[in-house]
């Protein structure tokens, strides 16, 4: 991949591959700053073509983020996808599971939680409206139901 940035430095789909490249090495800081250039690095005559690179890009940041333990950041940019592409399935039901973590970390709070698990079920159930067989949807919208009814018992 460093060969291909050496030879197009401009081309957005390099730094693209890059950010994944770095994403699955866990070096995350890198990682970040190729999406983030690849997002700087789009021209007008990519505009269509950056539409799709732009929401790929936003849910591979949501998706490093999520490892990073950082969920609020990890939700802004499986949002800022969904803004690109609505009927974004994917980015859908990972902004469910960013909620999901995100809960995980208010245990000490049920309303604080309960709030974040509602997010998590709209969102997933939004995935599920658009491909009702997509069975990590169907298998995170029970997971979510199952907490939902738990907390409120509490």
């Amino acid at each position: 991949m460093k060969a291909a940035e050496e030879l197009t430095p401009n081309d957005p789909a390099v730094q693209y591959g890059l950010g994944l490249a770095y994403k699955d090495l866990k070096q995350f800081d890198q990682a970040l700053h190729a999406f983030e250039t690849a997002e700087l690095r789009l021209t007008a005559q990519q505009v269509a073509w950056a539409t799709s690179l732009t929401y790929l890009i936003q849910v591979s940041k949501g998706n490093l983020y999520i490892e990073q333990e950082k969920f609020e950041l990890a939700i802004r940019a499986f949002e800022a996808s969904l803004a690109r592409q609505p009927e974004g399935v994917g980015a859908l039901n990972n902004l469910a599971v960013a909620y999901h973590h995100w809960a995980d970390h208010a245990l000490d709070d049920d309303a604080v939680r309960m709030k974040r698990l509602e997010c998590g079920l709209e969102a997933v159930n939004d995935a599920l409206a658009l491909d009702p067989d997509f069975p990590k949807a169907r298998r995170l919208q029970t997971k979510l139901q199952s907490e939902i009814d738990q907390t409120r018992e509490r």
